[in-house]
């Protein structure tokens, strides 16, 4: 018989964040708790078909599972569990007379025994100060977890099985918890001096800077936020660092600084008098990103400028107030002065504001499961899953989650467009390794983020982006992009993947190039878009003669000498970009009539200035 089985919550839970450490420790336990669950079905005689977690001498295969199976016999598995790599639902076959109360009684077993180590190391010494604060936790951490499960050879019952909505949550009363509003704080006070006095010391019981001033959490945000601090001993090794947005946001900056002597010298000194004035000065988030640290050479300034927390990169770090108390710095004017001769060089500049969040998903998977065979998906995805991770790495980018057809995926700016093509290209490229009559497509969604826009908003922008733009709207095997500065979403620009090319040329890469090359510049892309776009004049041009429009519209500008050849190239280009095209239901790619849009050209200048207004 065939079981399915889910976990949840899943996009509340993971997009409750404030840090990049809380967005990717959501998503990792959301895959280790259902991976118990996974573990219990490969124990008692099941055998998974979605996920593939054994080869085929039945071998566990996947690092998750495999760390489980090493806790389970009292070891620890070596590798570092650095990626959520199972889906939190699962299909398998299994025997007659298998109970799935062994499923949701390993989840629920493993999520007390990882609660009960917080509890008494972190949070029961302080106990006493907190009002019922025993009662919150328990509560909390009781009724958390929704496992559902059905016993059908459809793959769709399980949707059907979760819309019963049986799972109720106990009311939580007083003040509320700063990551995961709708629950109540762990102190049980409501501001006030004790409430003051328990966040204090139960920061210092944490090592101080993994709880911010006037953060109050509750049980499982708690959970949350330490797991790095007690993994080893009951998952195994994971990040004690992730890298944060803001460091994100810098990897290009670190990239291409010059290495001259005199930049090494203003780097090097700076380094020296963070180094010898500053407390907790060092970040290490370059760790989890390999290739960026063997990109910068070991004897380099750079390489060790990179160690620093990537505050320190940051002119207004040093006028917040709650940056200095915890650096205990008293020399800012020093460091100032001492950071703006470095990025005082011409070469140099201060580091970029944004990052990019990638998250992908297969297209009508559940019709594919349907009408195909499951062993051989599975199969593919599982070879998918074994490159995805390699192929974000490899931009330097760091794989929140990578299980199933799902992606999702922290990239520097510059990268993650082409990032995002790759693995494209390798998911096609496993479906192409198995026997299916049909082979599913895959759909992108990118959002390039201020560093300091909360992770919660990006990641709930990012699912629309990606489920009613790039499927719905544009009709699948699409990607959509935004980019969210502070004032919310500048702009939205979405496409099937072959129209990012125009005849053999990538139509975003030339115009980027282009634009740097002061080819076109900001003003042509305002003024197609205020003269002939906005206006709606285009409407009544006949193709040819609105090509003509915008080479006379480029012309008009005496100081662009380009010859009438590459101008006209020029506008093609530019012309592919302010397309709008979608596909049919039989999936063959349409232009959308009467509708041009400047949105690609904004796109492409944002690029090219690399967010910088």
């Amino acid at each position: 018989m065939r079981l399915h089985y889910t976990l949840g919550p899943v996009q509340t839970f993971v997009a409750q964040a404030r840090k990049t450490q809380d967005f990717w420790a959501g998503s990792f336990l959301l895959s280790w708790l259902a991976g118990q669950a996974i573990y219990a079905v490969h124990t008692h005689g099941g055998k998974l078909i979605l996920p593939s977690v054994v080869d085929d001498q039945n071998r566990l295969i996947d690092d998750l599972v495999n760390a489980i199976d090493s806790a389970k016999h009292g070891k620890i598995w070596p590798n570092e569990l650095h990626m959520a790599s199972l889906p939190n639902r699962f299909a398998a076959d299994v025997p007659e007379d298998f109970d799935p109360a062994l499923c949701t009684q390993a989840v629920e077993e493993t999520w007390e025994k990882l609660s009960q180590i917080i509890w008494e190391r972190y949070v029961r010494p302080i106990a006493s100060i907190g009002k019922d604060t025993e009662a919150i936790w328990r509560r909390q951490v009781g009724h958390f977890w929704e496992q559902k499960w059905v016993i059908s050879d459809l793959f769709t019952d399980l949707d059907r099985r979760k819309s019963w909505r049986t799972h109720i949550v106990p009311p939580e009363p007083g003040g509320k918890c700063t990551l995961m509003g709708s629950f109540q704080e762990l102190s049980g006070h409501t501001r006030g001096v004790l409430q003051k006095s328990f966040w204090d010391l139960l920061a210092r019981q944490v090592e101080g800077y993994l709880i911010r001033e006037n953060e109050q959490l509750c049980a499982v945000a708690f959970i949350k936020r330490v797991l790095p601090l007690v993994a080893d001993e009951v998952i195994g090794r994971v990040p004690q660092q992730y890298p944060s947005t803001r460091f994100l946001a810098a990897i290009p900056w670190l990239q291409s600084l010059p290495h001259t002597p005199e930049v090494h010298r203003d780097i090097a000194s700076y380094v020296e008098l963070v180094q010898s004035s500053c407390s907790g000065y060092r970040g290490d988030e370059a760790k989890s990103i390999p290739v960026l640290t063997k990109e910068l050479s070991s004897a380099s300034p750079v390489r060790t400028l990179a160690t620093l927390k990537s505050d320190f990169f940051d002119r207004s770090s040093f006028e917040d107030k709650e940056f200095l108390e915890q650096h205990k710095i008293c020399n800012q004017r020093q460091l100032l002065q001492a950071l703006d001769r470095v990025t005082g060089h011409k070469q140099v500049g201060v580091p970029g504001r944004f990052y990019a969040m990638l998250l992908m998903d297969g297209d009508r998977m559940g019709d594919h499961l349907k009408k195909q065979e499951p062993r051989f998906i599975s199969a593919a995805l599982r070879r998918f899953n074994s490159v995805a991770e390699k192929i974000v790495a490899g931009f330097c980018g760091v794989t929140v989650y990578c299980g199933g057809d799902d992606l999702l995926a922290l990239v520097p700016l510059d990268s993650a467009l082409n990032a995002a093509e790759d693995v494209k290209k390798a998911f096609g490229t496993c479906f192409m390794e198995v026997d299916l009559a049909l082979r599913p497509s895959i759909s992108a969604a990118i959002i390039y983020a201020h560093e300091a826009t909360p992770l919660k908003a990006v990641y709930g922008k990012i699912q629309q982006l990606l489920d009613e733009v790039a499927k719905n709207t544009i009709g699948r095997d699409a990607v959509a992009v935004a980019v969210w500065k502070g004032s919310g979403v500048a702009l939205e620009w979405s496409l099937p993947w072959q129209k990012l090319y125009y005849g053999q040329e990538h139509v975003v890469d030339i115009l980027v190039q282009e634009y740097q090359k002061q080819v076109f510049n900001s003003s042509f892309i305002y003024n197609i878009q205020q003269r002939y776009i906005k206006s709606g004049n285009f409407k009544i041009m006949e193709d040819g003669f609105w090509k003509k429009v915008l080479v006379a519209e480029y012309q008009k500008n005496a100081e662009r000498k380009l010859p009438i050849d590459q101008v006209e190239a020029l506008i093609d280009r530019l012309t592919h970009a302010c397309t709008c095209f979608r596909r049919d239901e039989n999936g063959a790619i349409r232009i959308i009539p009467d509708k041009f849009s400047i949105e690609g050209l904004k796109y492409i200048k944002f690029l090219a200035e690399k967010g910088v207004e």
